[in-house]
């Protein structure tokens, strides 16, 4: 460590110690004068025609402001002195622009991944025209998954989970840690259209749907499956006097669309297979 660094550390040190003593010290005179303001008020109440000057009498007597007016004098003489300290421990002088050295970037691989960034945030518009500007080869190959996936978003959104079961089962290989078993994701869009038919076309429609599906996820996701069986015994309950409030939420659709969109969050070239709307 350089003995200038050191020097403010010190310093910083000293402030810290003047500014315990200055509280100590002001906090004792601001009692004392609150005393006196009392009795002040007291003898006032009475009647008493001197007791404003007698207050500023016992105030300067006991040297209340003066003890104030020296403590914040020393410690801000403390705060000024850590200041100097500090710029000479770093010197403002110095230009930062001297530590940085030239990087050199190909342009076309900045072009694309403005480009990626401007689809992935569904932009497609500005995306495009950016695209046009830049001459960037390969546009189409670039635009197709985030097409696909705002597709698929848009209908999760409008309560249609048929595209995102089409779009995790294409790519189940790639969302599950086991290429040969479905995704939680995949497994979460069942759950959504089991609870959705339930609300809609009842319980009977609901069970079908569930014997229909839910098989190939028993390994991982039984306690859920067993939660959603549950659901069966109050579709005709308000949901929020069921104990499945959480599963009968509204905000379970914002739960899927916002799970649907990580794969956004990347640049989705693993998950090449687009789905055709």
């Amino acid at each position: 460590m350089s003995a200038s660094i050191q020097a403010a550390l010190d310093e910083a040190g000293k402030v810290v110690k003047k500014q315990k003593l200055c509280t100590a010290k002001v906090g004792d005179s601001l009692d004392k004068l609150i005393e006196l303001v009392q009795s002040c008020w007291a003898k006032l109440s009475a009647g008493s025609a001197n007791a404003i000057r007698e207050l500023q009498a016992q105030a300067e007597k006991q040297g209340l402001m003066k003890d104030m007016n020296s403590s914040t004098k020393e410690l801000h003489s403390s705060i000024n002195k850590l200041s100097k300290a500090l710029d000479k421990a770093f010197d403002n002088q110095q230009d930062v622009c001297k530590a940085l050295r030239e990087a050199s970037f190909d342009q076309q691989t900045l072009n694309k991944v403005i480009a990626e960034h401007l689809y992935r945030e569904g932009r497609f518009e500005l995306a495009d025209e950016f695209v046009q500007e830049a001459a960037l080869p390969g546009a189409d190959e670039l635009k197709a998954p985030y097409v696909a996936l705002h597709t698929v978003l848009q209908q999760i959104r409008h309560h249609n989970l048929a595209p995102a079961l089409e779009w995790a089962q294409q790519h189940r290989a790639k969302l599950s840690p086991n290429a040969d078993s479905p995704s939680s994701f995949e497994f979460n869009l069942h759950s959504l259209s089991f609870l959705n038919l339930l609300t809609a076309a009842g319980q009977t429609a609901a069970l079908q749907y569930a014997q229909q599906h839910f098989a190939p996820f028993k390994a991982r996701h039984m306690r859920e499956i067993q939660r959603l069986m549950g659901c069966l015994l109050y579709a005709d309950r308000d949901p929020e006097d069921t104990p499945y409030a959480d599963l009968l939420s509204p905000t379970r659709w914002d739960e899927v669309a916002k799970e649907f969109s990580r794969p956004m969050l990347t640049a989705p070239a693993a998950l090449n297979s687009t789905y055709t709307a």
